[in-house]
């Protein structure tokens, strides 16, 4: 009798078998990943991912209160206060002794000119004063085409210096600034008066008697230096300017020195002249 041989089980039943717990494991190995504060053996019939955003912290803008003053004049706080033609990365503010009144100093752009890095070409000096009534500020400007009389042709470009301190405080404050060229080697010094009424030019009478803004040019040309400089004396505060004329076809003899100096009397500066003489021959010997 023939014994029959037992049958030959199908490799490819376990390949399926195999495949299939391979699936398994890799299931459950995602949700353990992806969830690993459940079990492997809890369910989870719809597992999420979440993501959290962090909210941005509001951060406190710069513009002031309309109804309240400024506590502090800075960069940031003139911001709000710049004029339209204002270069507005370039600019200071200057707080008035304790009052809540401030002074911008800025370049101002000019129509049609280019400008150069930071407004210093292409620009002309502006003069802002922000003053508070008590209810809300009121602006006043400075015009700076009226120096022409005082310094010429001199074009001053960029911002203007402004001293921190004021130059005299009997009665209205007179503060003074610098003003820079880039067609110029000198300087132009101008003073200026900021009060309640605003802020103006403070005129000056000139040795001829006539009445003009008071600024000056300070440095040196080839035939000509001067010198601008304040002076306290009996009591008075005094503007000095100092001018050297050099004759050219004869250098060797040196300048030959004149001084004026200027008193502020609380609303003008006048000439001293006996000052101005006594200042002069003291130049003439030390020179």
């Amino acid at each position: 009798m023939t014994r029959k041989g037992r049958k030959k089980k199908s490799p490819l039943g376990w390949q399926w078998v195999l495949i299939a717990a391979a699936a398994l494991a890799l299931y459950w190995g995602l949700q353990y990943f992806l969830n690993p504060g459940e079990g492997m053996g809890q369910k989870n019939s719809n597992p999420k991912i979440t993501v959290t955003t962090a909210t941005p912290t509001p951060q406190a803008t710069a513009t002031p209160d309309p109804g309240a003053p400024v506590a502090k004049w800075n960069f940031e706080s003139a911001k709000p206060f710049l004029p339209e033609d204002a270069y507005p990365d370039n600019y200071s503010a200057l707080n008035i002794d304790s009052s809540p009144s401030g002074l911008l100093a800025y370049a101002k752009m000019i129509p049609g000119e280019r400008l150069g890095p930071q407004g210093a070409t292409g620009t002309e000096p502006g003069l802002r004063l922000l003053h508070w009534d008590g209810s809300a500020y009121q602006s006043s400007d400075l015009d700076f085409r009226n120096l022409q009389a005082a310094i010429g042709k001199f074009r001053a470009s960029g911002l203007p210096q402004v001293e921190r301190r004021p130059f005299a405080s009997n009665g209205s404050q007179v503060y003074s600034a610098k003003l820079f060229s880039n067609d110029d080697s000198r300087i132009a010094v101008v003073y200026f008066i900021v009060d309640e009424a605003g802020i103006r030019w403070a005129p000056l009478m000139n040795s001829e008697g006539k009445t003009q803004n008071a600024a000056f040019l300070q440095g040196t040309t080839a035939a000509v230096t001067r010198r601008i400089r304040r002076l306290e004396e009996d009591g008075k505060t005094f503007i000095v300017m100092e001018k050297g004329t050099l004759d050219l076809d004869s250098p060797e003899i040196g300048y030959r020195w004149k001084v004026y100096a200027y008193f502020w009397n609380g609303k003008i500066f006048s000439l001293d002249k006996s000052l101005s003489e006594k200042l002069t021959e003291e130049k003439q010997a030390s020179d």
